[in-house]
This record gives structure tokens, sequence and C-alpha cells, in this order.
């Protein structure tokens, strides 16, 4: 049997699935005062939304253009209404238009931490002045390192986080509040046991495929194809009900309240305590700093990020390419581990936004693509996607 290079995503190894052992670190990052574990990220966005609707009285929660739908759903479900403010191409907040879009209706800002790194704060203030409430989305990177803390800004109301894109946990998320006493949010309950298991299962299938013996990937393919001969044809379905999902990306990232809002399940969390965070860091930017040193040679993809500030821990190595959505599957058979954030976008940026705003939002949508840097990856594992991303290009096959 070929030797299984690694995926687009880190996989966990099984011995923090059947016998983790805590880290004191991860241990105290999770005890943080103020912080509840959900769900998922979108869980703690609803929750925190829900919360911001009840106290503040006002409507309208300002949103960036460029995002992932699963930000708009909380904000809509809590019966907000979305103001979308423009994101650069370089992925910077427009302040002026963040600021001129602004008023006695607005109840909070949400910012997202694109990638790992956050954005400025400061241009913020006039905000904060006059009680607007400020959400840190860090679904992209839960931490910190050096020392070892929870991304944000101490001085935001309300902090998101999604671990499972750094650790390998599967599901789970996060909602730090500054005032936990302020919340009259009962504690999240368990998720339904079916979506527990599920999320459990493919957690124990990924890491049998990637790290199991021989023998055992060998049951779990006969097991599989077994399952899938007592299931029978799958049916095609109707089509795409959305059409343009770039326009309604609400249709890939649909709201379950029952899920999203339930408490992260307990091998989530002991998956995260178990891992060796400092380590996965380094080993994060390692791998970024090794894409970043050879940047000319990934032409003609344009970097998002031309320094990774000294603390952060990131998610991906993002880049613009023209055409992504004709090249992508290309270069991934070519070998480049990659995957895609914010290509679909949720309809009501496209109800009521000002034309510069969208036009930038569909510049990033179309074009962004994450090049894997993540902890089952070395230098190694990098310098063969630099070579097979020049080799395409300089071949033809990426036009």
């Amino acid at each position: 049997m070929s030797e299984l290079r690694p995926g687009p995503h880190p996989v966990v190894p099984s011995r923090l699935l059947w016998r983790p052992h805590a880290r004191p670190t991860a241990q105290q990052l999770l005890a943080l005062p103020g912080l509840e574990l959900t769900f998922n990220a979108r869980g703690a966005l609803m929750r925190a939304f829900g919360e911001i609707a009840a106290l503040t009285g006002r409507k309208q929660v300002l949103l960036p253009a460029y995002h992932c739908p699963s930000v708009v759903g909380p904000v809509l479900h809590a019966g907000l209404e979305p103001v979308f403010y423009r994101i650069r191409r370089d992925l910077s907040i427009d302040v002026d238009d963040l600021l001129a879009k602004a008023g006695p209706r607005t109840a909070a800002v949400l910012v997202i931490h694109f990638f790992g790194v956050p954005p400025d704060l400061a241009p913020l203030s006039p905000l904060r002045q006059a009680g607007v409430l400020l959400v840190e989305d860090c679904s992209h990177s839960f931490m910190l390192a050096d020392p070892l803390a929870l991304a944000g800004d101490a001085g935001s109301d309300y902090r998101a986080f999604s671990f499972w894109k750094i650790v390998p946990s599967g599901v789970g998320g996060g909602l730090w509040r500054a005032r936990p006493g302020a919340s009259s949010a009962t504690p999240p309950g368990n998720a339904p046991w079916v979506a527990r298991a599920r999320s459990f299962k493919r957690l124990m299938e990924e890491s049998i495929e990637h790290g199991g013996a021989g023998p055992v990937r060998s049951a779990l393919h006969m097991f599989e194809a077994g399952r899938a001969r007592l299931r029978g044809p799958v049916s095609a379905g109707a089509g795409d009900p959305a059409g343009d999902l770039l326009r309604n990306g609400e249709v890939y990232y649909p709201l379950d309240p029952e899920v999203s809002c339930a408490a992260m399940p307990g091998y989530c969390r002991r998956i995260i305590e178990a891992s060796d965070l400092d380590a996965i860091s380094a080993r994060r930017r390692a791998n970024f700093a090794r894409f970043a040193a050879q940047v000319e040679q990934l032409r003609p993809m344009e970097p998002l990020i031309t320094e990774l500030p000294t603390r952060s821990c990131p998610w991906v190595y993002p880049v613009l390419l023209e055409g992504r959505s004709a090249i992508d599957f290309r270069l991934r058979a070519a070998g480049v581990q990659l995957h895609t954030f914010g290509i679909y976008l949720h309809s009501a940026l496209f109800q009521a936004t000002d034309e510069a705003t969208v036009t930038d939002a569909v510049f990033l949508a179309e074009r962004v693509l994450c090049l894997a840097i993540h902890q089952d990856l070395d230098v190694g594992d990098i310098d063969r996607s630099v070579s097979a991303i020049r080799h395409a290009f300089s071949s033809g096959a990426g036009r």
C-alpha cells in the first residue's frame, strides 16, 4: 500500500481519541473565566447576538462584507438587521465606510480575525464610546502563542472561537463574555446524541484512515463498502435550489440551534486539552514562513498576508488566485493541500449594500485560496506543494 500523505486538514492521533492525557496549559486555556464551550462557533455567535438583542434594544449589527454566511445567520436568528461594511481587497477594514454606516440603531460590530491575524481595533473607539458592543470572530485561530492565550482583545465584549480549525477535534466552539455575570442565558445542554455520535465516528474514521495499521484500514473499507451496499444507490438531487451559491451561501451553512447552541462534546474537550498547543502553533508558523520564503515561486498566486504578527497562530497561508474555481481542483490533483474560505456570501449582502462594498467582497470570494500549513505537514510537504504549484503553472495546467 502506498504511503498516505497528510490531507488539507489535520487528523486526530488515535491516542488522543482513546488515551488522552491533559496538558495543564491547554486545560488552563479552556478554564478561562467568562469562556463558555459550545458545539460550534455558529452556536457561540447565536448566543452572543441573542443576548445583544435583549440587552441593547438596538436592531442593527455591522458585519464584514467578506465573510462566511455562518456569521450572518445568527444575527438574523436574533431578530437583528445586518449592515455590511467594506473589506478591502487586502482584507483590511475600510474604517471610514464602517463608521459612516454606524448610527443610533447600531447594537454591535463584528470583526473577523481573517486567517488568524487580528485587525486593528483602535479606530473603532468612537463606536465603543457610543455604547456599540464589539464582537470578535476569532474562529480562524483561537490562540496566541508565547505565552499561550486565547486570541482577541481584552477590551472586546464578546469573542467567538472555533477550536476544530486548529486542533482536530471535529467540532467545538466557544464564546467568551467580558461580563459573564450579565448573561441571562441558560447554560448549554448536550447536543442530540446522533450529532455527537456522527462527529465522533468521523474523527475515528479519519484517524484510522491516516494513522491506523493496514489491516485496520482494510477492515474499515470493507465495513463502509458493506454499509453502502445495504443503503443502496443514492438518488441524485433535484439540483441546486439556490442557483448561484456565491449569492445564497446560507444554503450551504444552515442553522440548527439545537445542535449549534449545545455544549461542546466531552471528547472534543479532551482532545483539545491533550493537544500540545505550543508545538502546534510553532509548526504552523514555520510552515507559513516556508511558503512566505518561496512566494516568488507561487506566481501567479499573490499572498494576502505579507507579514505574520509575532504571536499569531495562522490557520492557513491565504493567497489570491485569478480564476481559482477553474484551477483549484487541478492543483489538488497535483498533490497541493488546500481548501477555501468565503467562496459563498450570504444573500443579505446583495439586498441593500452599496456597489463598492459588494464588488470587493465578490472579488475576494472568487479569488481567495487557502494553502494548508497545519501541524501534520512539515517543511518537506510545503516544498512539495510549492514544486507542484510551480510545475502546474509552468506546464500550463493551471490555465
